[in-house]
């Protein structure tokens, strides 16, 4: 138990990982948890900052990338106290009525979509995903708006944030 609470505040560990078989006493650290890394961290605090000067509350977004991902910019919040939650699309989900009644769910007050990521990087499905959730707020059947760029690009990354404008409808929401 503290090597794990070590592992996952501090990034460091005094157990080696160990397995026997397909099976982990003891898990190496995943670069998807554990507390924001140096390495290629994407300037995660400018990002949240300016999330923060948007009101962004409840945040919903679907990269998962190992320096970009929900658990990580909650952590950079935590961090400087700002009064926002991460939410991810749901775990490797590419199906949009999942994800619509996940926005519904976790009460989403904005939807962040990051460009940029080559697409081996990404999950599979997410820019897909990305794309059917675009087509729905364009179609007025999620009520979200694009409040434009964010000022938030670095190595060639681009955000644009969307915010509700009203109450998540599931029923007809998705049909065409």
């Amino acid at each position: 138990p503290a090597d794990l609470l070590a592992r996952q505040a501090c990034g460091w560990s005094v157990v080696p990982p160990f397995a026997v078989g397909p099976f982990a006493l003891v898990a190496a650290r995943t670069v998807y948890g554990g507390p924001p890394s140096r390495e290629g961290r994407r300037d995660l605090d400018v990002l949240a900052r300016e999330l923060a000067a948007k009101g962004a509350g409840v945040v919903v977004l679907g990269t998962e990338h190992a320096f970009l991902n929900a658990n990580l910019l909650a952590a950079e919040a935590a961090r400087q106290r700002l009064p926002q939650a991460y939410v991810h699309y749901g775990h490797m989900e590419d199906r949009v009525e999942v994800t619509v009644a996940r926005l519904s769910e976790k009460d989403a007050t904005h939807i962040l979509f990051v460009g940029g990521l080559p697409e081996e990087q990404r999950v599979p499905g997410a820019a897909a995903l990305d794309a059917r959730l675009k087509d729905l707020i364009a179609a007025g059947k999620l009520p979200f708006r694009s409040l434009g760029p964010l000022s938030w690009a670095p190595a060639g990354l681009s955000a644009e944030l969307y915010e509700r404008t009203g109450p998540i409808k599931m029923a007809g929401a998705l049909r065409r």
